[in-house]
């Protein structure tokens, strides 16, 4: 296998399936499977010391040689080891994290939680009253209940642009990339494929990121509230003008 690797990180909730499925239609990208569970490999100490090889060979298609190779770890983002820890496999990996207005990634990841059978809490017991998380007994990687902290982007991102050189990180937002032939094509020069080969298929929409319907308005305008300064601090990060995005 080639050393062109590359890394959706996360957030979670933000369209990380649909961004893996940009990548996964492309004839010269090789993405790691199954798709779910992730792999969540470089979260593992014990699964790392099995090695390159181990990984390479558990997680992509060694029919043919392609271009580039890609996971797609929504975890990785809430811990900046897993840095490092991929650097030790791949010194040039690059990094791709994606960001959702918070507001609709909290009540999409609340619905997640819910379907899942994880939340028993209703929307308003969890974001107006915040009453007490459920008791959960099986292990997950991260907490399945920060609705809230996990849109507070910034915490995140900065690890990601303390520790790796802007050339190898890619911080894109979801509301800008759906319908954006442009973006697309800067994200297959930036892992190194040829920008031409888009599929007619690539704006389907997949994994729920389409905005929530039928959520009572104080919930979105406390949330709204609760990330207000935070978003700004964000834009300052990125030089980017969120709020108009992010209406």
């Amino acid at each position: 296998m080639g050393e062109n690797h590359f890394f959706i990180a996360g957030m979670q909730r933000c369209g990380t399936t649909f961004l893996y499925n940009i990548f996964d239609l492309h004839s010269e990208i090789c993405m790691a499977k199954p798709l779910k569970p992730e792999p969540k490999y470089f979260l593992s100490d014990d699964l790392i010391a099995k090695g390159r090889a181990y990984y390479e060979k558990k997680y992509f298609n060694h029919d043919k040689e392609y271009k580039a190779y890609g996971e797609k770890s929504t975890s990785y983002s809430e811990y900046p080891k897993v840095i490092e820890n991929i650097k030790r496999f791949y010194p040039e990996a690059k990094f791709i994290l994606i960001l959702r207005n918070p507001v609709e990634r909290a009540i999409s990841n609340y619905f997640f939680s819910f379907e899942n059978q994880i939340e028993t809490r209703s929307l308003e017991e969890v974001f107006i009253k915040e009453i007490r998380r459920p008791d959960i007994k099986k292990s997950i990687s991260v907490s399945p209940f920060d609705y809230k902290k996990r849109g507070i982007y910034a915490d995140y991102v900065l690890s990601f642009i303390d520790n790796i050189d802007e050339k190898y990180l890619k911080i894109i937002i979801l509301e800008e990339l759906i319908d954006n032939i442009n973006l697309i094509k800067e994200l297959y020069r930036f892992v190194g494929v040829t920008e031409e080969k888009i599929s007619e298929n690539i704006q389907e929409k997949v994994n729920d990121i389409e905005r929530s319907q039928n959520i009572p308005k104080d919930i979105y305008n406390k949330l709204h509230d609760y990330y207000q300064k935070p978003n700004e601090k964000l834009g300052r990060l990125l030089n980017k003008n969120l709020e108009n995005i992010w209406k």
